[in-house]
């Protein structure tokens, strides 16, 4: 089956807030909410595309924009392929051509509407954030909760505690439930990659899987109580796995040597990006990174960078 090509625009306001239309009745998902843009014609390059829609839709000149997501999604009658751009919005009124409704939204509200489900992978996308902090427990020691709680007030809101099974003990849970409440505090989120057994004692805000785990997630994703905020990808296999199953983000490398895995095997930046095209989720690169590589890895196609060490710097 051929794949369409469709382009949409993600258009932010100064206030942060973001436009969506709604299908006319009649049209495939009739009556849902959606990003503007459209198909591409023959010829058209995405950013093309993008241009002469939002000018025919809203009568809105295309200026800057950047990359969000590149993705693929297979509905039971099609096959798509997506871009789609951030667009920053000047105080200019907006008006649908066609007479569509349309509204400004803040982000908190987009899994409440209904949209196609596609647009899941772009609120994903949208929601989480560029740099993703991995707190390992054997990594960090005794300055575990003191790091994490000076990068959350740095502005990250995603932290990673990780806890080998050699290294399981009681203080693990109590550390846990310690970067729960931090995170809390700062309205940031607390993934928890451990054994299984450790998600019900802590209550984190979602998982981490790792790789060797994504069969048997498939199993259990209906029975445990936790959403996989994200999962570990190193090559094409498990890559199938995330696509298939519900989980919102991949973990992708590495990218680099480490100095945990100095002589493991690494994929540089052009296999990062090679991985990121075939993931239907955004994706991080991790393995040698640091805050600072979040454009490079947004140039390769990743939502941008996870890190353990970089965060100790």
């Amino acid at each position: 089956m051929l794949k369409q090509k469709i382009s949409l625009a993600v258009m932010v306001n100064s206030q942060g807030q973001i436009l969506l239309s709604q299908r006319k009745k009649g049209l495939h998902f009739e009556g849902l909410w959606e990003f503007p843009g459209g198909k591409l014609l023959p010829g058209e390059s995405f950013k093309q595309a993008l241009r002469r829609e939002i000018e025919e839709e809203l009568n809105f000149t295309l200026g800057e924009c950047k990359k969000l997501i590149d993705f693929n999604y297979s509905y039971p009658d099609r096959e798509l392929h997506f871009q789609v751009f951030i667009v920053p919005v000047e105080s200019v009124v907006i008006q649908h051509a066609e007479n569509q409704s349309i509204r400004w939204i803040e982000k908190s509200q987009l899994k409440a509407l209904d949209l196609p489900d596609a647009n899941e992978v772009i609120c994903n996308a949208l929601l989480m954030p560029d740099l993703y902090m991995i707190a390992d427990h054997e990594i960090f020691g005794d300055k575990i909760v003191a790091v994490v709680e000076k990068q959350l007030q740095c502005g990250v809101c995603i932290v990673q505690y990780r806890v080998t099974d050699e290294y399981f003990s009681e203080q693990c849970i109590e550390i846990g439930r310690q970067l729960k409440t931090l995170c809390n505090k700062h309205s940031a989120t607390l993934v928890l990659n451990s054994d299984w057994q450790l998600w019900q004692s802590i209550q984190p805000h979602g998982v981490h899987i790792k790789s060797c785990d994504l069969p048997k997630y498939q199993d259990f994703q209906k029975q445990i109580p936790f959403q996989a905020l994200s999962a570990a990808c190193h090559n094409e296999h498990d890559v199938e796995w995330i696509n298939r199953l519900a989980i919102n983000s991949a973990i992708v490398g590495s990218v680099h040597p480490t100095q945990t895995h100095p002589q493991g095997a690494t994929m540089g930046w052009v296999g990062f990006s090679r991985l990121c095209q075939k993931i239907n989720k955004p994706v991080y690169a991790i393995g040698g990174c640091k805050p600072t590589d979040v454009d490079t890895s947004q140039v390769y196609g990743g939502q941008g960078i996870a890190a353990i060490r970089g965060f100790l710097n």
